[in-house]
């Protein structure tokens, strides 16, 4: 049994005989299957005698490679692996692929957040104090708490969604201080600013991690998503083309989250900050112009003649406007004026 003495540092482990004899063997054994190629399944060539055995396949979903395996992946890999373990005792041709996910957005945030950074600190983040820290909190304090999605939200699936949030929260406010947390030299992080070059760095890692795991995968089949794997993108390509032929599935519009910078829907995992949040339905009030201010009707001369115009508030809680007494506008916020059918509408032009 192993003891260890601890004072205050890192735990010193003495008396490892029997562990070390365990994973002496598990090196072993892992070299010879290597070695003879056990987990290389090819298909059967007719008439083969083999042609006709039970066969057997599965996998899991593919990990992202913003990064190295975490306890997660190992949970949801063992399940396949043990599987996998079982149908070969079976006497099934257990085939076992295991690819990697390399799409959506996650990955080029964090390389656009890292070109920001060298531009702010430095190639290799020299410039970077923790005053610099600081003063990024303090900007983002600033900036004030976002208003509640949901007026009443469930708590049930809220508490779902902020437990995950926070399982992947690190406390550091850099990504390259994230790189640096996931075991990446500093003088290697620059690379990473260039989104093609994850697609090289992780893959290798995930491999070797599921390969100490003992994992029956057979290698020749691991592949990366985009379009920088060829073959995986014309598949992925044929396979909806074919399906769309088919009526299987069609071109459909619903309320997302989108990205004005990227110019594309943003979907929850895809972005940097934000995670968990969906889109918010607002109820718009509209109150008729019934006079204009002499002030106004100089700036706005005959612009607006014969027009209906109003005001357009947005609200969360309709029900309270009966009793509106008021409306408030603000003095520093750029108003536009906005055509839709026979009416104009004055609102900010984010809204």
């Amino acid at each position: 049994m192993a003891t260890g003495t601890n004072t205050g540092g890192p735990i010193e482990l003495v008396k490892t005989d029997k562990r070390d004899f365990l994973v002496s063997l598990e090196k072993k054994y892992q070299k010879r299957w290597a070695d003879e190629k056990l987990f290389e399944i090819d298909a059967p060539t007719a008439p083969a005698s083999n042609q006709n055995d039970p066969k057997w396949m599965g996998t899991f979903p593919y990990p992202y490679m913003n990064g190295s395996l975490h306890l997660g992946h190992g949970f949801t890999i063992s399940k396949i692996e043990f599987g996998a373990g079982y149908q070969r005792m079976l006497g099934k041709r257990v085939m076992f692929p295991v690819g990697m996910h390399c799409t959506g957005m996650p990955i080029k945030a964090a390389s656009d957040k890292l070109v920001r950074e060298i531009e702010m600190f430095g190639e290799d983040f020299e410039g970077y104090s923790e005053d610099a820290t600081a003063e990024e909190e303090d900007a983002s304090n600033a900036v004030g708490a976002p208003a509640p999605t949901q007026p009443n939200p469930p708590a049930a699936v809220d508490k779902a969604k902020k437990g995950k949030v926070a399982a992947k929260a690190t406390g550091l406010t850099y990504q390259f201080q994230i790189m640096e947390s996931i075991g990446v030299p500093r003088a290697e992080i620059k690379k990473f600013a260039d989104p093609q070059h994850w697609l090289h760095y992780f893959p290798p890692i995930t491999r070797d991690d599921c390969t100490a795991l003992g994992a029956r995968v057979d290698w020749r089949r691991s592949f990366i998503t985009t379009d920088t794997n060829p073959y995986y993108d014309s598949f992925v390509r044929w396979q909806m083309n074919k399906l769309y032929k088919l009526d299987k599935i069609k071109f459909g519009e619903r309320y997302t989250i989108y990205s004005p910078k990227d110019g594309q829907p943003c979907m929850d995992h895809d972005r940097q900050s934000g995670e968990g949040i969906g889109p918010q339905e607002y109820t718009a009030v509209k109150m008729e112009v019934i006079d204009w201010s002499d002030a106004a009707k100089e700036a706005l001369g005959s612009k607006l003649d014969g027009k209906k115009v109003f005001l357009v508030a947005a609200t969360l809680r309709p029900e309270t406007m009966y009793g509106q007494t008021n409306c408030f506008v603000g003095t520093s916020i750029k108003y536009g004026f906005f055509h839709v059918n026979d009416e104009v509408y004055v609102c900010t032009y984010r809204a």
